[in-house]
């Protein structure tokens, strides 16, 4: 492969996921990429960043902690950090695509109004990621 995506935390990040600490996240996170890298050790690595999550009231949860004590800003900024540190290149659509989905049109652009893109907006995702590779 000379191309690999890596997106996780969104499901870390929420209550009773068991996940622990934003520490726990990371670790794992550092510890899966290097045996990305190391299997496939001329692949250019992809981190993306987890998409705006809503909690059940429509509240942004981007400052909102969880029961672990760590915001999903947190951990956006984390993962951030330990993708740039591991030399993958950061995919992060509230830069290049801040318009895609947003606190305005998150029922719309959201099947279940909380995480889950409606595949209109998964597609919008993919080419606004597929411009940006591009560039």
């Amino acid at each position: 492969m000379n191309l690999i995506f890596v997106h996780i935390g969104t499901n870390d990040y929420t209550n009773l996921s068991g996940s622990g600490s934003l520490h726990n996240v990371i670790r794992h996170l550092y510890r899966d990429v290097l045996r990305i890298k190391a299997i496939n050790p001329n692949a250019h690595i992809y981190g993306i960043l987890p998409i705006s999550r809503y909690d059940e009231l429509g509240e942004n949860r981007q400052n909102m902690f969880n029961q672990y004590g760590y915001t999903y800003g947190q951990l956006r900024e984390a993962e951030a950090k330990t993708y740039r540190k591991l030399g993958a290149t950061v995919i992060n659509f509230q830069k290049f695509a801040p318009n895609i989905i947003t606190d305005q049109n998150k029922d719309l652009t959201l099947q279940d109004h909380e995480i889950h893109p409606t595949a209109q907006t998964a597609q919008k995702l993919g080419y606004a990621l597929a411009e940006e590779l591009a560039k």
